[in-house]
Protein backbone atom coordinates (compact mmCIF):
# COMPACT_ATOMS: atom_id res chain seq x y z
CA UNK A 1 0.00 0.00 0.00
CA UNK A 2 1.00 3.64 -0.80
CA UNK A 3 0.19 6.62 1.20
CA UNK A 4 -1.77 9.71 -0.38
CA UNK A 5 0.23 13.07 -1.00
CA UNK A 6 -1.12 16.56 -0.58
CA UNK A 7 -1.50 17.07 -4.16
CA UNK A 8 -4.81 17.77 -5.83
CA UNK A 9 -6.17 14.53 -7.64
CA UNK A 10 -7.58 14.19 -11.63
CA UNK A 11 -10.60 13.41 -11.41
CA UNK A 12 -12.77 10.71 -13.41
CA UNK A 13 -16.29 9.84 -14.10
CA UNK A 14 -17.92 7.36 -15.87
CA UNK A 15 -21.52 6.33 -17.01
CA UNK A 16 -22.85 9.60 -15.49
CA UNK A 17 -25.74 10.23 -18.63
CA UNK A 18 -28.90 11.97 -18.54
CA UNK A 19 -29.89 14.71 -16.61
CA UNK A 20 -29.56 12.97 -13.21
CA UNK A 21 -25.91 11.69 -14.14
CA UNK A 22 -25.19 15.55 -15.19
CA UNK A 23 -26.38 16.76 -11.81
CA UNK A 24 -24.59 14.38 -9.72
CA UNK A 25 -20.92 14.82 -11.73
CA UNK A 26 -21.28 18.48 -11.45
CA UNK A 27 -22.68 18.21 -7.40
CA UNK A 28 -19.25 15.68 -6.88
CA UNK A 29 -17.09 18.14 -9.16
CA UNK A 30 -17.84 20.89 -6.77
CA UNK A 31 -16.30 19.15 -3.94
CA UNK A 32 -12.72 19.67 -5.32
CA UNK A 33 -10.18 21.59 -7.16
CA UNK A 34 -10.33 22.28 -10.63
CA UNK A 35 -6.69 22.25 -11.07
CA UNK A 36 -5.46 18.47 -10.77
CA UNK A 37 -1.88 18.05 -9.65
CA UNK A 38 0.10 15.89 -12.22
CA UNK A 39 2.99 15.32 -10.46
CA UNK A 40 1.13 13.76 -7.69
CA UNK A 41 0.02 11.21 -10.23
CA UNK A 42 -3.54 10.88 -8.36
CA UNK A 43 -6.93 9.88 -9.67
CA UNK A 44 -9.75 9.91 -8.28
CA UNK A 45 -12.66 7.62 -10.13
CA UNK A 46 -16.17 7.99 -9.67
CA UNK A 47 -18.53 4.86 -11.46
CA UNK A 48 -22.61 5.55 -11.59
CA UNK A 49 -24.63 1.86 -11.93
CA UNK A 50 -28.07 1.24 -10.74
CA UNK A 51 -28.27 3.89 -8.35
CA UNK A 52 -24.96 3.64 -7.22
CA UNK A 53 -21.56 5.67 -7.01
CA UNK A 54 -18.97 3.67 -6.76
CA UNK A 55 -15.60 5.93 -5.70
CA UNK A 56 -12.07 4.78 -5.84
CA UNK A 57 -8.73 6.60 -5.28
CA UNK A 58 -5.45 5.18 -7.13
CA UNK A 59 -2.46 6.39 -7.63
CA UNK A 60 -0.74 5.30 -11.65
CA UNK A 61 2.75 4.29 -12.13
CA UNK A 62 5.14 4.15 -14.95
CA UNK A 63 7.93 1.41 -15.61
CA UNK A 64 11.08 2.07 -16.36
CA UNK A 65 10.50 1.87 -19.65
CA UNK A 66 7.62 4.65 -19.67
CA UNK A 67 5.60 2.01 -22.02
CA UNK A 68 3.85 0.73 -19.50
CA UNK A 69 1.36 1.88 -16.51
CA UNK A 70 -0.53 0.85 -13.90
CA UNK A 71 -2.62 1.37 -10.98
CA UNK A 72 -2.16 0.71 -7.48
CA UNK A 73 -5.24 1.46 -5.23
CA UNK A 74 -4.40 3.31 -2.26
CA UNK A 75 -7.93 3.56 -0.88
CA UNK A 76 -10.21 4.23 0.64
CA UNK A 77 -13.24 3.15 -1.48
CA UNK A 78 -17.05 3.87 -1.20
CA UNK A 79 -19.72 2.80 -2.31
CA UNK A 80 -23.39 5.49 -2.01
CA UNK A 81 -26.60 4.81 -2.98
CA UNK A 82 -28.41 7.07 -4.68
CA UNK A 83 -31.97 8.04 -3.86
CA UNK A 84 -32.55 11.36 -3.87
CA UNK A 85 -31.41 14.93 -4.85
CA UNK A 86 -33.39 17.98 -3.35
CA UNK A 87 -33.95 21.05 -5.23
CA UNK A 88 -34.79 24.37 -3.97
CA UNK A 89 -34.20 23.61 -0.46
CA UNK A 90 -35.14 26.49 2.03
CA UNK A 91 -32.81 28.45 3.48
CA UNK A 92 -33.09 26.83 7.42
CA UNK A 93 -33.25 23.33 6.23
CA UNK A 94 -30.68 22.16 7.84
CA UNK A 95 -31.04 25.06 10.77
CA UNK A 96 -27.44 26.59 11.92
CA UNK A 97 -24.76 24.47 10.11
Amino acid sequence: NSSRSFHNPEIIFKNFKGNLGKSLSFLLKSLFSDFPDFKGRQVFSFFFYQNFIIFRFHRYIFSSSSKDVKLQEIGPRFTFFFYKIFKNIPKNFFGDL
